[in-house]
């Protein structure tokens, strides 16, 4: 037995090495394949959501190719996955026919002194070595490449990625169960900058809004106004240095749950999960069926959309409308305002895809259910802001103007006023800025903080 021990030291470590050779290959192929698989899974769902786009520019074929490019990138990986596994079998097939002949010769030179049997039965085990051997490594190779996934989550989404910052913060907490219920923001230099790049895209920005305030926010292509947002809810952490201060409250400070939960928005994209109507305005249980209601009817869907709170909702509001979604989103944030107490309202860019009717009548709710609350809204129509109590004009992450609407059309130099004359609706602005300012001496209010600093330049 001593030479054939001998000579299976070689043919052991010849199949360690092949196994090692196999391992290290298929590994990252199968890093590959994982990576690119996922962009042929992420185009399908994408094409099968804008389908109805798709068809209507007739670009089926444009995107059939993408698909096809995709498919072809993740098969030339494949292939080249189970080309290593064919090049594994075909050697340990070769060293199993080795071990096979090697034990052959051995009987053959000790024939008689080995039973028939057992050199029959030595010689089928033999045979089974290459199938064994295959088995054992590609097992070791398949756990090793399974656990590539654990890897990408592990390393690319946990230790990569950088995470944001806590949830809570015990040591700064809001001041009360009902904050923000002014609504007084102050913002002083704030820069911000985003992950990976050195540019500030907000550049010192200062400025301050007197509680229940209606602030529009204007600006360019690139002037910062979604960077703002982002600041607000801290999606992009600011620099050091700068203060954002909510009702007396420093939010750089405060945990991010406490923060984004206590302020409501109504983002670009009215986003709408698949439910019912009330786990879309209420997911965590907060408010009664009265408040539910209540902001259905402020948003006027009470009855003409919505039947039911159990009403179903399709995958991204499916089936319902652009403007339905919209307004849907608009009764989400009246809900936490109002029922929730809170003073800050965020529209950024809400009406942006809705049809003229709809614009109106959210622009007609801001005026009289938002009365009593911060509305800060990024616009992309001057319209939408000729009626609110401030404006604030950005350009490349700096605040070039604020002040009140009408003293910034009446002033010849002021930049929202050539906005407005760009836009062909200089006359209508102008308008709607003297019937909104003269709504407001009749009531009686007044936004003196915000007028000392109208009109001049910053």
């Amino acid at each position: 037995m001593a030479p054939l021990i001998l000579g299976m030291i070689p043919i052991l470590l010849a199949s360690s090495y092949f196994g090692y050779i196999y391992q290290k290959s298929a590994r990252e192929l199968k890093r590959l394949d994982s990576v690119t698989r996922s962009p042929i899974y992420s185009h399908f769902i994408e094409s099968v959501a804008g389908l109805p786009t798709i068809r209507a520019y007739q670009q089926q074929a444009r995107f059939i190719a993408e698909s096809d490019a995709r498919i072809d990138t993740n098969s030339c990986v494949y292939h080249h996955l189970w080309s290593t596994n064919r090049w594994l079998a075909v050697r340990l097939q070769l060293l199993g026919a080795a071990i096979v002949g090697m034990v052959g010769v051995y009987i053959l030179f000790t024939l008689g002194t080995v039973p028939k049997t057992t050199a029959a039965l030595v010689l089928l085990y033999c045979m089974s070595f290459s199938d064994s051997m295959n088995v054992l490594i590609r097992q070791q190779a398949t756990l090793e490449m399974d656990f590539n996934s654990v890897e990408r989550a592990a390393v690319e989404y946990t230790l990569e990625l950088e995470q944001e910052k806590a949830a809570i913060n015990p040591d700064c907490r809001p001041s009360s169960a009902s904050w923000p219920a002014q609504g007084e923001i102050s913002v002083s230099n704030l820069r911000l900058s985003y992950p990976g790049t050195e540019t500030d895209v907000l550049q010192d920005v200062s400025f301050h809004i007197p509680p229940r305030t209606k602030v529009g926010v204007v600006g360019r292509t690139g002037a910062g106004k979604t960077s703002l947002i982002a600041a607000l809810f801290r999606l992009v952490e600011p620099k050091a240095k700068s203060r954002l201060v909510i009702d007396g409250q420093d939010i750089l400070q405060l945990g991010l749950e406490d923060l984004r939960g206590r302020l409501a928005i109504v983002p670009q994209e009215s986003i709408l999960f698949r439910g019912t109507i009330r786990s879309n305005l209420d997911p965590f249980q907060e408010f009664l069926d009265v408040d539910l209601w209540a902001a259905l009817e402020k948003a006027q869907l009470k009855g003409r959309v919505v039947k039911s709170l159990e009403d179903a909702v399709g995958e991204g509001g499916s089936n319902f409308s652009v403007g339905e979604r919209a307004l849907l989103c608009f009764a989400r944030a009246l809900l936490r305002t109002h029922a929730g107490g809170r003073g800050v309202l965020v529209l950024d860019e809400a009406t942006a895809s809705v049809d003229p009717e709809n614009d109106a009548r959210i622009q007609e709710m801001t005026k009289t259910q938002l009365s009593n609350i911060t509305v800060l809204s990024v616009a992309h129509r001057l319209r939408t802001v000729a009626f609110y109590d401030l404006v604030l004009v950005l350009q490349q992450g700096q605040v070039l103007e604020y002040g009140p609407p009408l003293t910034l059309l009446e002033d010849p130099q002021s930049a929202f006023r050539a906005m407005a004359q760009q836009t062909g609706e200089f006359e209508a602005l102008m308008a709607i800025a003297k019937k909104a300012s003269c709504r407001s001496s009749e009531k009686g209010s007044s936004i003196d903080g915000g007028k000392n600093d109208g009109g001049v330049k910053v």
